[in-house]
């Protein structure tokens, strides 16, 4: 260290001793005093280097610690899951490495790069005012959703949160934080589009659709509901406005419910209160309807019940039970029979016609499959064909139509029925059993009969016809011959005695001989079969023309009285046979319309079916009583009469010809077999009519004539 002296630069001075002494005192003084100050300073700047030390010991660490805090700093933003920018002028001046997963851009292409391609479009505008304004330092709100574009052009959803301005590099700035929302907005969106389809579909669904809340008390116990809200199919089934019921209590909106309906609350308690669950059929009669209720809860308190209405459907129910009943009258009560039969070919059903027709009870058939049955019913053949029908039509579903089959009875008879089958599906189309029906033939068959016996007869009438007019002619002059042969063979005939007297012959002797000769017996014969037979040509032309008698009304019940009182004065009748002694009962119908009518021609038939009649009664008058039965009425619109006896009946070969000319039961000479055929002319030709017999050998024989009534002048 420098000396003093040497620090101060001061020079020696030579004085005398007491200057020298006073000096010395007073520089021994300022020597102390300047070691002083000098060592005083000396501390403080040795105090100022240490201090100095320890601001550059704190300084280095500082500088330490910032370094390590800006490299963490770095690590965090850079390694931040939003992206952080830093925008001056409408330029990206700094940003993470989270931008690069967002966008797809890495950070060197973006840095100093302007930012608004990055921005959707649509929401470019409104962004880059925000940054103007913000940069100008007005008021802007700090967090906002956004679309950004990424490098690939495809859509993310960022929701950004700017701050307050800063400096960078000497300039303002706005930094931003910005999360990528996608994933998020994307559900929000998805949920937006579900809640709004949710809400279409609620609103647009064909069901009703309430959304309710309980109202509780004081003491937690419910005592009413209310709406909060409801669907127009709702409103479309009760006839409500919205605005009558939503929010409003149930008990003031529609205050007859839970007095009509109190059920109805107690269920909507449980179902909100305690969790519970509903489904089934409920009749609103505030709504005079059906519906199909859904109830169930979503959170505690609140309910939503689902309501379809099913008035129709049961309205249809109740037809469709009444339509079942009403079918199954109709079935039962049908002439024809009816089967059902299933899948495993067992009848289900059967109609009482059916037990007619079989002449078993239902309790027989029921149950019971179609072969346990056939051998009863069918020959064996026929019972496999008609099985073998039944199962093609539970496999292909072809109907089968008007096949004729023959039943046999428990009695031994037979019937002859029609059988048809068809086979019944479900709604899906699937065959699960068969119908047949059977219808008895009989009459059919007897009327398919009548009809060939017709054309039979209408085509022998042609021939008749012919065959008249030619014999016709030579009759008349066989006739006409026998005549003048017994005139001029008479003594009474003056021409006769003045020819004979000119011949020498006597007329009186001729006639003698003529008479021991029986020649008039034989010419009376000649005349009387000569007539016969013209009167057999006469009826025989009743076949081939109309009658050319005059159509007028005829009261048909007085008409048969005439006939009967003709009959019992009939000598031809009498003589065979007493009329009188024969049982006749009349059951004529009341107020029957007069028949236009060929009055000789209805008695004339009515004649024969009495003759016919009383001759058959006569085989059997020793073992009963004749009784003839005679009764008139009305059926679809014509009068109906029929002639019945007690006689030995028509066994079926006779029924089917009974009809044909020159067909006869009675002995060879009683009978010309043209009287019934004449009568069925007479009916079916002549009147447009019906004739037909029913018979069954030994419980006699009924004939029915029914005359159409529309050609009355009266009914039209």
């Amino acid at each position: 260290m420098l000396s003093i002296t040497d620090n101060l630069g001061m020079k020696p001075n030579f004085m005398n001793n007491n200057e020298s002494s006073s000096t010395n005192e007073t520089q021994s003084k300022l020597i102390t005093d300047l070691q002083n100050r000098l060592a005083e300073k000396t501390r403080e700047l040795n105090t100022v280097e240490e201090n100095l030390q320890s601001e550059r010991d704190k300084r280095t660490a500082v500088e330490a610690l910032l370094a390590k805090s800006e490299e963490n700093y770095h690590n965090v933003v850079e390694n931040a899951h939003d992206v952080i920018l830093i925008l001056q002028n409408e330029m990206i001046r700094y940003c993470n490495s989270a931008i690069t997963d967002m966008t797809g851009y890495s950070k060197e292409e973006l840095t100093n790069s302007h930012f608004d391609f990055l921005i959707n479009p649509d929401d470019r505008d409104i962004v880059m005012e925000r940054h103007r304004r913000r940069l100008r330092g007005e008021t802007v709100e700090i967090e906002y959703t956004i679309r950004f574009i990424t490098k690939n052009r495809e859509t993310v959803w960022g929701r950004v949160k700017a701050a307050k301005t800063l400096s960078w590099e000497g300039h303002p700035a706005t930094l931003a934080f910005i999360s990528n929302i996608t994933e998020q907005k994307e559900t929000e969106i998805a949920l937006r589009e579900s809640e709004e389809q949710y809400r279409v579909f609620i609103e647009k669904m064909p069901n009703g659709f309430s959304h309710s809340r309980i109202i509780l008390n004081e003491n937690q116990q419910s005592e009413d509901f209310v709406f909060l809200d409801v669907n127009e199919s709702f409103l479309r089934s009760t006839k409500l406005k919205k605005e009558q019921i939503v929010g409003i209590p149930v008990n003031q909106a529609i205050p007859e419910l839970r007095e009509i309906m109190p059920d109805v609350a107690k269920l909507c308690e449980r179902v909100a209160l305690q969790g519970e669950s509903y489904q089934g059929e409920l009749y609103f009669k505030t709504f005079d309807k059906w519906f199909e209720i859904n109830v169930y809860s979503v959170k505690p308190g609140y309910f939503n019940i689902v309501y379809s209405d099913v008035t129709q459907k049961k309205r249809a129910e109740e037809a469709s039970e009444k339509s079942k009943a009403y079918l199954e009258y109709s079935l039962n009560s049908a002439p024809d029979g009816v089967l059902l039969l299933n899948s495993d070919y067992c009848f289900t059903f059967i109609n009482p016609a059916v037990a007619d027709l079989f002449g078993i009870s239902d309790s027989e058939i029921i149950g019971k499959s179609f072969l346990e049955l056939a051998p009863r019913l069918l020959p064996e053949k026929k019972a496999d064909w008609i099985h073998q029908g039944i199962r093609q039509q539970l496999q292909s579903g072809i109907p089968v139509s008007g096949l004729e089959i023959e039943l046999h009875r428990p009695a031994g008879s037979k019937i002859p029925v029609s059988f048809s089958a068809a086979a019944i599906r479900d709604r899906k189309n699937q065959i699960i059993g068969v119908v047949a029906f059977l219808k008895d033939i009989t009459e059919r068959k007897r009327i398919q009969e009548l009809m060939i016996q017709t054309e039979k007869m209408m085509s022998v009438g042609g021939l008749a016809a012919g065959m008249a007019h030619e014999i016709n002619n030579p009759l008349g002059g066989m006739l006409q011959g026998a005549q003048n042969i017994m005139r001029r063979l008479s003594p009474d005939l003056k021409a006769n005695q003045r020819d004979a007297k000119e011949s020498g012959v006597s007329l009186e002797r001729l006639s003698e001989y003529i008479e021991r000769r029986k020649i008039d017996d034989m010419l009376a014969g000649i005349l009387s079969s000569g007539q016969r037979a013209a009167r057999i040509i006469t009826n025989m032309l009743q076949f081939s023309r109309q009658s050319e008698s005059n159509l007028c009304p005829n009261n048909i019940n007085q008409l048969i009285d005439e006939v009967l009182e003709l009959s019992a004065n009939d000598y031809d009748l009498a003589k065979k046979f007493d009329f009188r002694k024969i049982k006749i009962i009349k059951e004529y119908g009341e107020n029957l319309p007069e028949v236009v009518s060929t009055k000789t021609e209805i008695e004339q038939v009515i004649l024969n079916l009495l003759k016919n009649a009383v001759y058959a009664m006569m085989k059997t008058a020793e073992i009963r009583l004749p009784r003839l039965v005679i009764r008139t009425g009305i059926e679809k619109q014509m009068v109906r009469i029929e002639v019945e006896d007690n006689g030995p009946g028509l066994n079926p070969d006779v029924q089917k010809r009974i009809f044909e000319p020159f067909f006869t039961t009675k002995p060879m000479g009683e009978g010309t077999g043209l009287g019934l055929s004449v009568s069925y002319m007479i009916i079916t030709n002549n009147h447009k009519g019906v004739m037909e017999v029913n018979s069954e050998p030994g419980n006699g024989a009924r004939f029915t004539v029914r005359l159409p009534i529309q050609n009355n002048p009266k009914l039209v």
